[in-house]
């Protein structure tokens, strides 16, 4: 009796082993099928509304020579108010970016003007890889820069707050460079009468005069200019090209 017991219990044992192994094929299966299916799906483009993390590419170089120059870099985020990266860089920067962000690069070197370059992701496409040269003027007399992140009120001298960061990187400049004697000159479209553009083009180089003189910048270095609609960049023919034309320069007109 205890021997047929044990001839069933071993039938029993197959059979439950066989059910197994039907069941662990059949697992197999499907998830041989769900792999294969999520393979032919990564293959497949993502979706539009999906965009590739950018990546950038920046180099400084010699405004005259075109040659690589050791120079300080700050990668600003504008959207999150921080600085992203902060270095001194003599040769190749490489640095990944988020997907529609906003981005400001400044430069600086010994001896040579600093350059700003900004960019917005979420409005310019740049394709995947974003090249950039940032040319830095040596320190000469007649040696100009635009400052573009300096802005105004409509018709006022009054500066937008987002001036600040610009007119930061000028004082800097000027504190490491005591010597240098620098005209700020401030430029309009032809909108308006020329009396009208020469009196409001005077008071925004001012204003930026007095902001720095509050930094702590002898006025001795500092001279205001305006030049109202007589030096345009661009025919004052469209909307675009007068925006061009109303700017604020930075000009180096003497060295002591």
């Amino acid at each position: 009796m205890s021997q047929l017991l044990s001839r069933v219990a071993v039938c029993y044992l197959i059979t439950l082993s066989v059910s197994q192994i039907a069941v662990a094929k059949i697992s197999l299966k499907t998830f041989s099928e769900v792999t294969t299916a999520s393979i032919n799906n990564s293959e497949e483009a993502p979706p539009e509304n999906i965009k590739q993390n950018p990546k950038l590419t920046l180099i400084v170089v010699d405004s005259e020579t075109k040659k690589n120059i050791t120079a300080k870099v700050k990668v600003l985020d504008m959207l999150n108010k921080k600085v992203l990266l902060a270095k001194e860089l003599s040769d190749t920067l490489k640095l990944n970016l988020a997907a529609g962000g906003d981005y400001r690069i400044v430069s600086k070197a010994d001896s040579h003007l600093f350059n700003e370059v900004e960019f917005n992701l979420a409005k310019e496409n740049l394709g995947p890889d974003i090249k950039i040269t940032l040319e830095l003027s040596p320190i000469k007399v007649g040696m100009k820069l635009q400052l573009k992140e300096v802005f105004f009120e409509t018709n006022s001298a009054k500066m937008l707050e987002e001036s600040l960061a610009e007119i930061q990187e000028v004082y800097e400049l000027l504190w490491e460079h005591p010597n240098l004697v620098v005209q700020i000159a401030a430029h309009t479209d032809n909108s308006g009468t020329h009396d009208d553009n020469m009196e409001l083009s005077g008071r925004r180089a001012q204003a930026i005069v007095e902001v720095l003189k509050d930094k702590g910048v002898p006025e001795k270095m500092l001279a205001a200019k305006g030049y109202g609609e007589m030096k345009p960049l661009l025919p004052n023919t469209t909307e675009e090209n007068k925006q061009k034309n109303r700017r604020v320069e930075f000009i180096v007109i003497d060295i002591l």
